[in-house]
């Protein structure tokens, strides 16, 4: 049998120990590093082509470059053009 043993100097298990997937501050770790890699793949589909924004996300803020401009949502296709609301804010709003 395997006997996993906490090492005192750090805070996750010994690698290569199966128990290691059951350690929460590991899990935390990968949790946020799998975020981030979302977080970067979905940046990479939002750009603007020509007078259109592509892969806009809706109720979200728009840059400047984007005010008063049409954009495409990523998942619908639907249309939505940035606009100013009362309180000064510039968000993506369905057309």
């Amino acid at each position: 049998m395997h006997t996993v043993v906490p090492s005192p100097h750090c805070h996750s298990l010994k690698v290569g120990s199966r128990a290691r997937h059951r350690d929460p501050i590991y899990l935390r770790r990968r949790a946020n590093r799998d975020q981030a890699a979302s977080a970067d793949t979905t940046a990479s589909c939002y750009r603007q082509a020509g007078n259109h924004w592509n892969c806009i996300t809706p109720g979200a803020y728009c840059p400047k470059a984007a005010h008063r401009r049409y954009g495409y949502a990523k998942i619908t296709k639907r249309q939505y053009r940035c606009g100013i609301y009362s309180n000064g804010q510039w968000r993506w709003k369905r057309v």
